[in-house]
């Protein structure tokens, strides 16, 4: 499997790579009969057609980027968010016999999601009808992600007086709704309870949690935790830029800051995230509670994104009408740094109450800013 992961990415690869040119052709041919064998065998005549050459221009660059991109180990659900698959599910049932505005009305909502694709589906379409390998390929990778997600627990139900709202204890001080009290305890799960032992004899992945299984990418969390040092991590809209709390981390920030944050204290997941290590992020929180992320969708932000070698599929630079600021929280650590030096002689009580006064005029001043843009707005109308 891996081996023939690795040739599908040299053979699909933007830039040819020296060593696709050196190998021989026999050796090739075989590499890519491998790959074809492990297909399922709704996807093996579009993969056929694709390394016979016996499609278009178009289409074979549409089926070569899309398939680079499902060369990497990102979980399919990562290139087929499940909303995507609401948007195209219609157009994969060919007997309902859509019209043409329907079906471009369609391939327009799925470049929103994934312009990959979009432009995929895009390609083999022709007015009404869209070409049988495709429908057939797309219909197997759908089939895949909900017989995943046919075998996951349901997360626990969100509840009221699951926890109470208690910052200056808890050191967590979250508003995504009104009390700021958690609908959700803390569980332990299966996979932390084999990897807990491994964790403790490795400081090398202390700052993970657990060690990443799935994803190849050389990105990992700075070792940024000194001793006798506490952080915060912080929640931010990326759209309005106001803050929705967060809590005392001590020592270095893992994905389980992320993940028991949003699990504890929403009722359902965001619709998109953006983080700094949002592939292995995203894995972390497969792993445990997948039907609570079901639809979210994971993106690194701008600021960190350099330096990522995994799936594209993470980049938001690609997105469509993307005008978030995914730098928000970077800003924010600047604007916090007039209280740096005071909050090292500070109890954890003081020390929140603190914070939160500061995260208050940062929210008044960003709703003041979006209030003043929008009176300019409508002014323009009269």
């Amino acid at each position: 499997m891996r081996s023939a992961r690795d040739f599908l990415k040299l053979f699909t690869a933007k830039v040819p790579d020296q060593k696709l040119a050196e190998m021989p052709i026999a050796e090739q041919t075989k590499q890519k009969q491998n790959v074809i064998s492990l297909l399922s065998e709704g996807c093996k005549p579009l993969a056929k057609r694709f390394f016979l050459q016996h499609l278009t221009t178009d289409q074979l660059a549409t089926t070569k980027r899309c398939l680079n991109v499902l060369s990497y180990d990102a979980p399919l659900r990562a290139f087929l968010p499940h909303n995507l698959i609401n948007v195209i599910t219609p157009l994969l049932e060919i007997e309902n016999g859509l019209s043409l505005d329907e079906v471009q009305k369609i391939i327009r909502e799925t470049r929103q999601y994934s312009r990959y694709v979009g432009n995929w589906i895009k390609s083999f379409s022709s007015n009404t009808t869209i070409d049988n390998d495709l429908v057939s390929f797309l219909k197997c990778l759908i089939d895949e992600i909900l017989k995943v997600e046919a075998q996951c627990v349901a997360p626990p139900e969100a509840e009221e007086g699951a926890g109470q709202y208690n910052p200056a204890k808890t050191g967590a001080f979250y508003y995504f709704k009104e009390d700021g009290a958690p609908v959700r305890s803390n569980r332990l799960y299966d996979i932390e309870k084999k990897k807990k032992s491994k964790s403790k004899s490795n400081k090398s992945t202390s700052n993970y949690d657990d060690e990443p299984t799935t994803s190849s990418c050389s990105k990992r969390y700075p070792d940024m935790s000194k001793r006798g040092s506490s952080f915060l991590f912080l929640w931010f809209c990326p759209s309005h830029g106001h803050c929705y709390g967060g809590h005392i981390v001590n020592g270095g920030e893992g994905r389980k800051d992320p993940f028991y944050s949003l699990l504890q204290y929403l009722k359902t997941a965001p619709d998109s995230v953006f983080y700094d290590f949002a592939c292995s992020f995203e894995e972390y929180s497969l792993n445990r509670e997948l039907l609570f992320f079901r639809l979210t969708k994971f993106y690194h932000d701008l600021f960190h994104s350099f330096g990522h070698n995994c799936s594209p599929v993470y980049s938001s630079r690609g997105l469509d009408g993307m005008g978030f600021n995914t730098s928000i929280c970077e800003q924010f650590n600047s604007y916090l740094q007039c209280i740096k030096a005071s909050a090292k002689h500070m109890s954890q009580e003081h020390f929140v109450f603190y914070v939160q006064y500061f995260i208050d005029l940062w929210n008044e001043k960003k709703e003041a800013s979006f209030k003043a843009k929008l009176k300019t707005a409508l002014a323009g109308w009269q």
